[in-house]
């Protein structure tokens, strides 16, 4: 088999780059021919402008031509689609539909339902736009990047490649990680039938019964790793954890990552000597800190796409997990087994879920780390998911090779791909 993935670089290193990677690794490892084609965001905004790149988010021909020029070099059995927006415009999906190739589509956000990817507006939840044709909510209220035009653009993109085109039907399988995901997705492209709930894996960190820590006088070693944006829960916490650290509570806490907030997580630092900062880490650095950990913290405000890397990272290690509550987020872990779970966004009752992990002691919690081993194991391994990712593949060349768009002579290239 051959797969041709497909994405839109976004401006940093993200979830949806390490999952292609991790993807496209444990693919060639079964013999599959892997290949990937990527525009940028950021060159193309250097190289042409705001207002230049906005329109090629309706449709962009360019990457249309090149994909199909890519798709005929290629001659994949499918192509994985990955991120489209902003640039890559859902014009890319027909490239794949013209030439008669099933394709699979990976959705790492909301941002077909929501054009700022997260169901959030002012911190609040919101689905003003799910199911709308016309996402025009997303304009009134600059969705995207606080921006009228760059909002107003994805809108017209989706709402053309939707109500004239009908971009969904050129998709033989969406890819989403819940089934949360999948009641949202279905709202918007319908066909619930092409939409398949398959989680992401991550590279496995290898598990410690205990954490590598020398303790000292400090108690538990709690550890936040993600982005310092608003929307990941780290005020929430921040707050929280000024109100034990006035209790006299003695755990450390441990912060990772970087983002706008980062100026009140160093101030919080020199406040506070029970909390420490260790910035951006690098993978090798990652894994050492999760190893460390008593307890690892998602306090994310957002129903996020799904379990992310990172909480998947941290099961591999037996790290027990405390979650904020949010179903589609939360949905991996089980009360009291392999973690816990708080009212996301509460302030007090954050606090008061950290004073009881804390009064659990190390002990206890080395209990709970064979657990969260084996929810690895059993969800998130790559041992687990790859096999699903491939039956995906083998269901989209299956229905693309009874396709009513696609010719006699290509049905019988993918019938006989579908049957070997």
């Amino acid at each position: 088999m051959k797969v041709l993935q497909v994405h839109n670089l976004q401006s940093a290193y993200g979830g949806a780059d390490e999952v292609i990677r991790l993807e496209s690794a444990a693919l060639r490892s079964k013999a599959i021919d892997v290949e990937l084609y990527t525009v940028s965001t950021t060159e193309a905004l250097d190289a042409h402008g705001r207002t230049s790149v906005a329109l090629r988010s309706v449709v962009n021909r360019t990457a249309y031509q090149e994909l199909l020029q890519r798709i005929r070099d290629f001659q994949p059995d499918v192509v994985h689609f990955h991120t489209p927006f902003p640039l890559l415009s859902l014009a890319a999906f027909r490239a794949a539909y013209v030439e008669g190739v099933a394709s699979v589509v990976t959705c790492h956000s909301f941002r077909f339902s929501c054009i700022a990817g997260n169901l959030l507006r002012d911190g609040q939840s919101c689905s003003l736009c799910v199911g709308k044709k016309l996402k025009w909510p997303g304009i009134v209220h600059r969705c995207y990047r606080d921006s009228v035009s760059g909002s107003a653009a994805l809108v017209a993109g989706i709402g053309l490649h939707r109500t004239v085109w009908s971009y969904q039907d050129w998709i033989n399988r969406f890819v989403v990680m819940t089934p949360f995901a999948r009641d949202v997705l279905a709202k918007d492209v319908g066909n619930a039938e092409r939409i398949v709930v398959k989680p992401n894996f991550s590279e496995d960190l290898g598990f410690v019964r205990q954490p590598n820590v020398d303790r000292g006088s400090v108690g538990l070693r709690f550890v936040f790793a993600g982005r310092l944006e608003p929307e990941k829960g780290i005020k929430t916490l921040m707050e929280a954890w000024r109100q034990r650290s006035a209790q006299g509570a003695e755990s450390q806490l441990v912060v990772a990552g970087d983002g706008s907030l980062r100026a009140e997580v160093e101030e919080l630092v020199r406040k506070d000597r029970t909390v420490r900062y260790e910035g951006f880490l690098s993978r090798k650095e990652m894994r050492v800190l999760l190893q460390s950990a008593d307890c690892v913290l998602f306090p994310s405000e957002w129903p996020e796409a799904g379990p992310t890397l990172a909480m998947m990272e941290a099961f591999s290690v037996g790290a027990p997990i405390l979650a904020a509550d949010e179903p589609n987020f939360a949905s991996a872990i089980s009360q009291g087994q392999n973690g816990w779970v708080f009212q996301g966004g509460s302030t007090a009752d954050l606090a008061r879920a950290l004073s009881s992990v804390e009064a659990l002691g190390s002990d206890n919690l080395a209990k709970l780390r064979v657990a969260s081993r084996r929810t690895f194991d059993g969800r998130f391994s790559e041992a687990v998911v790859v096999p699903k990712l491939i039956a995906i593949y083998e269901e989209a060349l299956t229905q693309a090779a009874f396709s009513n768009h696609t010719s006699s002579g290509t049905k019988v290239r993918l019938a006989e791909r579908a049957e070997g």
